[in-house]
Formats: structure tokens, C-alpha cells, sequence
């Protein structure tokens, strides 16, 4: 913990669901008001919304002796010190703060609704009209400013406080004695602990859009601690790999150029190995592969932090989105074109010629004196085109 780390405590027994935190929240951040509807609560609006980062929740319950009593609990982010949100979130719009609370950069955010899917607690709130997401940010510069939130100073019966972590947790503790039967403490156990505390009268179980085991799901940390990572390493491989190769091995040019292989350096293949196309499916090709190669930089660019400097150089985490999924839409319709074109003669494996082919690799990958003849099209080209095709779209 450090000696900075904030923390607001929510006593639920003290809520009044007067709803002033509620309306200082809206009032500080400049949201507008929205229209919604009556579904047969006090509560409104029903639940979060990108213009609504506080709401109180209004919720009836029947205790074990059959009394009816309110529930009234204020909700909104829980600021984890072990955020999903912040894991997932490709362009760092999502961060933590001095505070240890969970910060976002809007001009940073570029709309991709990660965080909305792994949040366990369902916090953030996607905005269509501006393609960025919203959600509490402790008051951030509030707190800069050695002031209170607005939800905490707008509070009348100190059911909302904040101080040092140690401080609210020893508080949390304390009342929760008080109460004495199910009352507890929420949010210290989990996500490494959270910056919003509860103190609860009833199991958390009880209450309505309250996670009783919240935890970064499981996806999560495979993609982003194994598999991002992985994909990283696997991307400088093949490029190294490639370059590698060129270096060892040199260039192979088709048979019609055989005289040109004379030079040093330059070793030509097979007739037949290597066929001239036509202008049209060299378009195809070169478009398909322009395009791949874009959505290869661009998507590294949303993908990890330490390479957003590509959005900055592109004029934005925004305008790189932008350009992401517009060449996608071209890659996508150049790959079915080249299905189209290709498919009667890459995607058929003749055997057992092509056996044979990929038993010495084609003499790609080591010297073979006498490499096995092909069409138009290697068995490795096959593959790697057969893969792609029922792969890809």
C-alpha cells in the first residue's frame, strides 16, 4: 500500500437514499440529464449510464424474522487495485492514479469497449454519440486539489467518508462491530482490494447487482500475461526468421530469370516451381499484403501501451483506430477475392507429390539437390493459403 492510496468508505446503514451524491456527482462532471422510464422503483435511473458514473440503488428485502426493510446502496466503480479495465485497456485511457484509484484519459480512448466486457462489476458505460467510454473517477482533480469528491462532501449523515486506506479499514472494521449480526465489510478481500469500501447489513449476496466473488476473469490473464506477450515474441520471430533466411539462403527467382540466378549470391529454382500471375492477381495480392502489413502496425499500436507513439505519429489513438478498421474492411475483401481466384489450385493437396514436397521442405529450409517439382503453387503455400481461407474471414 502506498502512503498515498485513498479510500471511500460507503456505511449503507447511515444512506438515507436522499440521492444528493448522486445529483453533486452529475452537477460536478457536467452530465446531462437523460429521459428514462419507471419500472417500478424509486430508483433512477435504472442502472448506470454513461451520463450517471453514481447511482443509489433502491431495493427491498425480507429478513430471516420476516420483517421488510430498505437496502439503500450507492453504486459505482469500486477503483480495484487489481482492475480489469485497466489490464484490457489497449491505449492506457484507463489508468491508476497517485491515489490508487482507476483514472481515465478520455482523449485517449478510442471506444473499443474492452473494459465494459471485463469489468466484473459492470462500471464503465459506452457513449455512442461521442465513441468513448465514461465512468467515476474519484474526483480525481478534486483530490488533486486537496478537496473532497462531491459525493462525499454532498453527503448529510456521513454515510460517505474517504481517507488513507489503513484508515477507512480500521473505521470499516470497527463499525461492522457495532452492527454486530450479518453486517460485513466488502471490497478488502478482492481485485487486490478495492478503493470503495462497503459496509453492509446483509451477505453481499442479498444485494441487487452486487458480485459476491468479484475477479478478473479468467480470459484475461491468459491473453494479456500469456498470449499477448506470446504474440509479440512469435511477430519478432517470423520477421526474424524471414530476414534470417534471405540472409542464408538469398532470393529464389523464377525460371524465366534462371540466367539472372548465375550471379552471385542468387540461387534460381526449379521450372515450374514459380509461375508468372496475372495483373489482376498481382493487385490482389500486394493489396491483401499492404493491407495485412497495416493491420499488423496498427493493431500493435492498440495493443500495447509502450507502441501507442504509432497512433501519436498516425495523429491519434482515434485516427489509428479509424484506420485499423477501414483496412480491415480492404484486407477482408481482397482475402475473398484471393479465395475466389485461388482456391481450384492452392487449395487442393495432390498426393502424394506434395508428401514428398514437404518431406524436404522444398529445399527451403536446408540444400536438397534435386527439389521436388510443383505447380503453381508449393504444398507450403497450400497450407498455409488453406489455413488462411477457412481461417481468416
Amino acid at each position: 500500500m502506498q502512503d498515498t492510496d485513498i479510500v471511500k468508505l460507503i456505511d449503507t446503514t447511515k444512506c438515507t437514499a436522499c440521492r444528493g451524491c448522486q445529483v453533486a456527482c452529475k452537477q460536478w462532471n457536467e452530465m446531462p440529464g437523460k429521459r428514462t422510464r419507471n419500472f417500478g422503483s424509486y430508483q433512477n435511473p435504472p442502472d448506470l449510464q454513461w451520463n450517471t458514473w453514481t447511482l443509489i440503488r433502491f431495493q427491498e428485502h425480507v429478513d430471516s424474522k420476516g420483517t421488510l426493510k430498505w437496502l439503500f446502496r450507492k453504486d459505482g466503480c469500486m477503483h480495484c487495485t487489481d482492475a480489469a479495465c485497466v489490464k484490457v485497456c489497449p491505449t492506457g485511457a484507463l489508468h491508476y492514479t497517485e491515489f490508487g484509484s482507476v483514472g481515465l484519459k478520455e482523449d485517449l480512448c478510442i471506444g473499443c469497449k474492452n473494459c465494459v466486457a471485463a469489468c466484473p462489476f459492470e462500471v464503465p458505460r459506452y457513449n455512442e454519440s461521442t465513441d468513448r467510454i465514461t465512468k467515476c473517477d474519484l474526483c480525481q482533480t478534486r483530490l488533486q486539489a486537496g478537496r473532497l469528491p462531491a459525493c462525499v462532501l454532498s453527503c448529510p449523515t456521513g454515510a460517505l467518508t474517504i481517507g488513507r486506506k489503513d484508515v477507512m479499514l480500521r473505521a470499516a472494521e470497527k463499525r461492522v462491530k457495532e452492527l454486530g449480526g450479518d453486517a460485513n465489510v466488502y471490497g478488502d478481500r478482492f481485485v487486490g482490494g478495492t478503493h470503495v469500501l462497503y459496509v453492509l447489513s446483509e451477505k453481499p449476496e442479498v444485494y441487487d447487482a452486487l458480485p459476491q466473488s468479484p475477479s478478473v476473469p479468467l480470459s484475461i490473464i491468459v491473453w494479456k500475461d500469456f498470449f499477448k506477450p506470446l504474440s509479440l515474441l512469435a511477430a519478432g520471430g517470423i520477421l526474424a526468421g524471414s530476414f534470417l533466411h534471405y540472409l542464408i539462403k538469398g532470393p529464389k527467382l523464377p525460371y524465366d530469370d534462371a540466367g539472372a540466378g548465375k550471379k552471385e549470391g542468387v540461387r534460381s529454382m526449379k521450372p515450374g516451381m514459380i509461375q508468372a500471375t496475372d495483373a489482376f492477381e498481382r493487385i490482389v495480392h500486394w493489396v491483401m499484403a499492404i493491407s495485412c502489413i497495416i493491420l499488423f502496425l496498427t493493431g500493435l499500436g492498440m495493443m500495447f501501451k509502450s507502441l501507442n507513439i504509432i497512433g501519436t505519429i498516425l495523429g491519434g489513438m482515434r485516427t489509428l483506430k479509424y484506420i485499423h478498421n477501414l483496412t480491415g474492411l480492404v484486407f477482408g475483401f481482397s482475402l475473398i477475392f484471393a479465395i475466389s481466384m485461388w482456391w481450384k489450385e492452392a487449395g487442393v493437396i495432390e498426393m502424394p507429390e506434395d508428401l514428398e514436397w514437404v518431406k524436404c521442405a522444398g529445399g527451403y529450409l536446408w540444400h536438397v539437390e534435386h527439389p521436388p517439382e510443383s505447380g503453381k503453387y508449393n504444398p507450403g503455400q497450400k497450407m498455409f493459403f488453406i489455413a488462411v481461407a477457412l481461417c481468416g474471414p
